[in-house]
């Protein structure tokens, strides 16, 4: 399931959707390659779950109720778009 997207008619810089449960985030950059990122942190069904998303140009982090991941990451997101949720 989506959760949210930062696109419109062409794919924008960022994506994260739920599988089994857990958080995974796609970013595309600006040559075109998608980084995919298996967080596996896990959503509590049937709740509000509070997700957040930073990036420094270093690395990308995701912190899913209280719970942090991160991953090194330095590149240059694909486009500025509006962002999609649901």
């Amino acid at each position: 399931m989506v959760l949210f997207r930062h696109f419109d008619r062409w794919l924008g810089s960022i994506t994260g959707y739920l599988k089994f449960d857990k958080l995974y985030v796609a970013f595309g950059d600006r040559n075109l390659k998608t980084h995919s990122f298996a967080t596996n942190l896990r959503v509590v069904p049937n709740q509000w779950n509070q997700v957040k998303i930073s990036y420094n140009c270093k690395k990308i982090s995701f912190t899913l109720n209280k719970k942090s991941k991160s991953f090194p990451l330095e590149a240059r997101a694909l486009y500025l778009k509006p962002f999609i949720f649901g």
